[in-house]
């Protein structure tokens, strides 16, 4: 292989992981967006979403789309359940408490998965996903474009969602200011509990993403901590922000990765997270007022 065709694979190869940073990092938006709470057991809900779309197409024989459609459900029931049973008693406590609460949820939902499932690797077979198209010498996996076009797909709808539908404007006004929300007769424990569900779903959406393109286990979650920097470096509650931050991260990982090897490639996305918090907390598109947690 050329210098040149190594460049691009290296490149295609980190467009491609920094899209599936901004699917998972889309999660962490959804909710802070609307509640202000960093879930930080996103990464959780993401391999819940793996390990049941695994258990509906592989054990129990359904199509892989209808598995895939039941565990986009399940998963918005998830986010609203966990918001009902815990979230919704953190109302009005202090934001650390409840970002605390979701480490606690991070773990025990990974501890019930290796519980469940234990720890042995599992894989999924996704249409189209491993198809390989050629141009001449240089190849590309039709996933990578299949990732690109979701993730886009889903940043669009949801961008529609939050400016022209009701509920969308419920979920603006509630992050803007509760009180006034509440004053306008705006219901926040239904935004909130609506919020999670829609956070929980994308997860699903993008753990079977990852899922398509490497190995099911419950380690797969800590991917959810590596789409953090993404978050942050791109603004945490800015949808195009999450896009320019995952590709910037997915990127420069692969690259580092390529050329000096894979513990310098572990390290980058944290350091990227280090450099964003010290010189620019807020993002390159996030609100300056957002609170540091």
């Amino acid at each position: 292989m050329s210098s040149l065709e190594y460049f691009l694979q290296l490149l295609i190869g980190g467009v491609t992981t920094g899209f599936i940073y901004s699917l998972v990092g889309l999660g962490f938006v959804v909710i802070f967006k609307s509640t202000k709470i960093l879930n930080l057991a996103q990464g959780e809900f993401m391999m819940s979403g793996a390990y049941m779309t695994l258990a509906l197409h592989s054990l129990l024989r359904l199509p892989f789309l209808a598995a895939f459609v039941l565990a986009l459900v399940a998963g918005y029931f998830l986010g609203f359940v966990v918001d009902r049973l815990f979230l919704r008693r953190m109302i009005g406590a202090p934001i650390f408490a409840v970002v605390m609460l979701t480490v606690g949820l991070s773990v025990s939902l990974r501890g019930l998965a290796g519980l469940i499932w234990g720890h042995e690797e599992r894989t999924i077979t996704v249409p189209l996903f491993h198809r390989i198209l050629k141009a001449g010498d240089f190849s590309i996996n039709f996933g990578s474009i299949l990732v690109i076009l979701l993730c886009l797909s889903l940043v669009i709808v949801f961008g529609l969602f939050y400016k022209y539908t009701r509920t969308g404007a419920s979920m603006r006004a509630t992050a803007t200011d509760k009180n006034s929300a509440m004053v306008m007769g705006i219901d926040i424990s239904k935004v909130f509990s609506v919020s999670w569900g829609l956070s929980a779903l994308v997860s699903v959406f993008s753990g079977v993403v990852l899922a398509s393109v490497t190995i099911i286990t419950p380690s797969m979650a800590d991917f959810g901590l590596k789409a953090l920097p993404a978050v942050v470096l791109g603004g945490i509650d800015s949808m195009l922000g999450v896009i320019v931050g995952g590709i910037v991260v997915g990127i420069t990982e692969n690259f580092v990765g390529g050329y000096l090897g894979g513990m310098a490639q572990q390290l980058t996305p944290y350091l990227i997270l280090f450099i964003v918090l010290v010189i620019k907390p807020y993002g390159f598109f996030g609100t300056r007022e957002i609170e540091r947690v």
